[in-house]
């Protein structure tokens, strides 16, 4: 069985606090929801943000942006 973890992303900080309590955890990936996050619309902060998640973690990272019908943000 795959264990996913769902992150919804509201800012870099949040998501750093978030994957602090996954360390000790058993996982084999996790799932980012971006349609939450304030900076969705600067591309470079989206990069940056998913370079640290990668670093921090050393697993897959499913990215998603859920749509507003899918129980996803208004964007």
């Amino acid at each position: 069985m795959k264990v996913c973890p769902v992150i919804l992303v509201n800012n870099k900080q949040s998501v750093l606090e978030d994957i602090t309590c996954l360390q000790d955890k058993d996982y084999d990936f996790v799932e980012l929801r971006l349609d939450y996050y304030e900076d969705i619309d600067d591309r470079n902060k989206v990069i940056d943000l998913l370079k640290d998640v990668k670093h921090l973690l050393n697993k897959p990272i499913l990215t998603t942006i859920r749509s507003y019908n899918e129980g996803g943000n208004k964007l």
